[in-house]
């Protein structure tokens, strides 16, 4: 009654609805309530048939932040690693505290905590997780990128990278997972938005990388350039220029 009420009175001031979820119920719940988007997806569950039927008669999004829960599991499992945009833009020190042996002093605050029980059931529907993606976009419901960036432990904004590479791994084409990081997110926060997409007149927002994202998707990480509103931005990741294999030509006569 209460999701009811609070979409219904969003809704009605012209707002949209998200609602951070964990299982199959909560989706449901959210879907007959008429929630817009479901932050985080469906992950201490698997998705049923009569599920993701629900859901796409429903028309709302879903932002699946697989990369926020693959950072749970790596923190539990010793194993945490950075993308390039993160190791370029987070301190040192910060990402430091994040090496095994940094983790490993806190395991115990970890093992005794309230926290352990939900990360156990995160870890133990792993595979679900990933299966529920690729079955929601089959079913037609729209997914967008997000990865709960500084609103989770271990997840830094340069991580959106991590999750455009696992919406590959979990089945996406990856033309429809850079559509969806870009015009997909635009449409969603503005239906007439003027950013989003590479077109006369819109925002010039632009990423410039090194090498082709259609053929690896981890080229994304490695930016060449950023323009903002047309005006550029310093470059972060991207490997200094290979030395080039051309002789320089000869000095002209003076």
């Amino acid at each position: 009654a209460e999701v009811v009420a609070a979409t219904r009175r969003a809704h009605a001031r012209g707002l949209r609805v998200a609602a951070h979820i964990d299982d199959a119920a909560d989706a449901r719940l959210c879907a007959r309530a008429g929630v817009d988007l479901l932050a985080h997806g469906v992950e201490t569950s698997r998705l049923s048939d009569e599920d993701l039927a629900v859901l796409a008669a429903a028309g709302l999004a879903v932002e699946p932040t697989l990369v926020n829960w693959q950072r749970f599991d790596d923190l539990v499992t010793l194993s945490f690693a950075a993308t390039k945009p993160e190791v370029a833009t987070q301190p040192p020190a910060l990402l430091a505290s994040f090496a095994p042996a940094a983790l490993s002093a806190h395991r115990d605050v970890l093992d005794g905590s309230t926290f352990k029980a939900w990360g156990d059931a995160l870890s133990a529907h792993r595979e679900d997780r990933i299966y529920n993606v690729g079955a929601m976009y089959r079913a037609g419901i729209p997914i967008l990128v997000g990865s709960d960036a500084q609103g989770s432990i271990g997840t830094f904004p340069g991580a959106l990278h991590a999750e455009l590479r696992l919406l590959v791994e979990a089945g996406l084409p990856v033309e429809a997972v850079l559509t969806a990081a870009t015009r997909g997110n635009a449409l969603f926060l503005e239906p007439d938005a003027n950013y989003g997409a590479i077109e006369l007149g819109r925002a010039a927002d632009l990423l410039l990388v090194e090498g082709n994202p259609l053929e690896d998707i981890r080229a994304t990480e490695d930016i060449i350039q950023v323009w903002v509103g047309g005006v550029p931005v310093r470059s972060t990741t991207a490997s200094p220029p290979r030395p080039s294999t051309t002789p320089p030509p000869s000095a002209p006569p003076r």
